[in-house]
């Protein structure tokens, strides 16, 4: 499909469309939500940059991306998301491979741990406003498992050399 512009200009009283063509206020629950996980996305990516795109984390994140994607479509549709089996299982395998700390993490080791931490609070708010969007619990339990991957990724990287 290819726009011959790109803006419509529809939105600028504060409204967008939903699938279906229905209009919505920008500031509603729903969209409140899928903006949120699209800005995680974008800290996901930025995570990436700041890895390398070798880095094994990298392939992680990117999946991640690929299933927010498919997480938002899920959530403005009301079809299940069945994403959370695999961030189980990652989680389940960096778990055996890691020693959790035994204090707080105070972040700012390094540019990948910070951004990694960042995309991890942005979740975090992500995931409150999929509840105050009355967001199914496969996608709210997937935010949540995300944001502990995150975590685990923070302290994983605790003593990576940018």
């Amino acid at each position: 499909m290819r726009f011959s512009r790109w803006f419509t200009g529809r939105g600028d009283q504060g409204t967008t469309d939903l699938m279906g063509g229905k209009r919505v206020k920008k500031s509603t629950p729903i969209i409140n939500a899928l903006g949120n996980i699209d800005e995680l996305s974008a800290h996901l990516g930025a995570c990436r940059v700041a890895l390398g795109t070798d880095h094994e984390y990298s392939k992680i994140l990117h999946d991640r991306q690929k299933e927010l994607i498919s997480l938002m479509g899920c959530l403005i549709s009301g079809y299940e998301f069945t994403g959370i089996k695999n961030i189980s299982e990652i989680i389940d395998e960096l778990t055996a491979k890691i020693e959790m700390p035994r204090e707080f993490i105070i972040p700012g080791n390094n540019n990948a741990e910070v951004t990694v931490n960042i995309a991890r609070t942005v979740c975090r708010r992500a995931e409150r406003y999929a509840v105050i969007a009355k967001a199914g619990k496969d996608i709210t339990s997937y935010l949540n498992r995300l944001s502990s991957l995150l975590f685990l990724l923070t302290v994983a990287l605790k003593d990576y050399k940018d």
